[in-house]
Formats: structure tokens, sequence, C-alpha cells
């Protein structure tokens, strides 16, 4: 007989946080919002994802170079990101197949078709990460048409839709009809590779506020803090 598996305490930290995010989502700008939208999409194929990735890659692929005020600075968006992932994870879990994107809830319309984009956006971003791994979806003829939500949303660099269409109000149509199908993507994405993957399931990362230079790196390199992701960051 199995034994009951008890749920994990709540964690107070995450639960601020979570509320802050929830707050702010509607409160910043739409430039803010599209960027919160593309990291969202970043960390959902990140946690979904083959292989696992680290907090570590997040940051460089989200900020792109740039250099945080000090250590605490890098370390506090760490902390963040890492909460949105689990965060991720467990809505995901929670809801399964009625699972959808966060930022569905944030807006109405064009401005959500455009979120939209920016999320799909992120998750393309977060696929590169690993992109040699995923490369099995995306050759499976069958399989890949679980991605053909979010490749209906990005555009080429000159403006162009990546699926082909006919017309403006084609393009536009598929894209309604693409938002809605977001969160079976990523229900069908998960599914696929937790079948066919190298992981064998979702793997929560620990929000960590401090880490001492001396102490491992919790991006999992083996190395010290100072010579890792503290380097890296600060």
């Amino acid at each position: 007989m199995r034994p009951a598996i008890r749920p994990s305490p709540p964690d107070p930290i995450a639960a601020a946080i979570s509320g802050v995010l929830d707050e702010a989502a509607h409160s910043i700008g739409p430039a803010e919002q599209g960027m919160l939208a593309f990291v969202q999409g970043l960390l959902t194929a990140a946690a979904i994802g083959p292989e696992r990735t680290f907090p570590h890659e997040w940051i460089a692929a989200i900020f792109q170079g740039h250099r945080f005020e000090d250590a605490d600075a890098a370390q506090a968006s760490y902390a963040l990101l890492s909460l949105m992932h689990d965060r991720i994870l467990r809505d995901l879990r929670q809801r399964g197949a009625e699972y959808s994107p966060e930022f569905l809830d944030q807006a109405q319309g064009e401005e959500k078709i455009g979120l939209a984009r920016e999320w799909a956006s992120g998750f393309v971003a977060g696929m590169q990460l690993r992109g040699k791994a995923w490369e099995a979806l995306v050759n499976s003829r069958d399989a890949r048409l679980v991605l053909v939500p979010i490749l209906a949303l990005l555009t080429l660099e000159d403006g162009a839709p990546v699926l082909p269409t006919n017309s403006a109000e084609e393009i536009a149509q598929i894209r309604r009809e693409a938002v809605d199908l977001l969160g079976p993507a990523v229900y069908g994405v998960d599914k696929y590779w937790k079948m066919h993957g190298r992981r064998a399931g979702p793997a929560p990362v620990p929000a960590l506020l401090k880490v001492g230079r001396n102490e491992p790196c919790p991006c999992g390199s083996g190395k010290k803090y100072k010579k890792c992701c503290l380097d890296r960051a600060a």
C-alpha cells in the first residue's frame, strides 16, 4: 500500500511574491506587460522542456548582457524568476488540460493577441536554451502539430507570419484562434516530453535569496558560487 503523499507546506515568501506579481500585472504599462508575457513564455518552455535548465541561463536570455548593480540584485532576479518558474509548474500540475498561460487573464481583444505574440516569442527563446534536445519534437511529423498555436503567433524579421496564409484577415483569424489554444499546446508539449523526453518530470527550482560565495552554485554546475553564477551576473 502506497503511503499518502502529503502536500508541501505553503511557502510564505513565494505567496507574498505571487501576490505582488498578481497586483503588478494589472498596474504596469503595455511595454512592461509585454516583457512579463515574454518572460512567462520563456520560463514555460524552460519548465516543460526535454532537459532541465537553470536560472543563470534564464537570466542570460532575458537580460542579455545587462550588468546588475551588485550580487544582491542578481540574486533577487534569480529568486523572482525561480518563483515564476515554479508557479507555472504548480498551475500546470493543478489545472492539467485546463491550463492556460497567466497573461490571458490580463487583457482583451487585440491587446491579448499582442501579449500572446510576446509570450510565443519568449517560449521559442526558452526552446533555444536546449535547441538540440527540442529537435525530437520539432522533427516529429505528428507530434509537432502541438506547436502550431505557438508558431501561428510569431512573425519573421520582415513582419511576415511564420505560418503561410493567404490574407491579412486569415492571419487575424488564425491568431485569435491560436490564443485560445495556447493552454492546450503547453499541456500537450509537457505530456510529450514526459513520455518521450529525458526528464522524469518537472523540477522546481529553489528560490535562494542568499548564497555564500564559497557554497556550491545553486545552478547545479558543481562549481563554487563565486566561480560560476556570481561571476556571470556580478
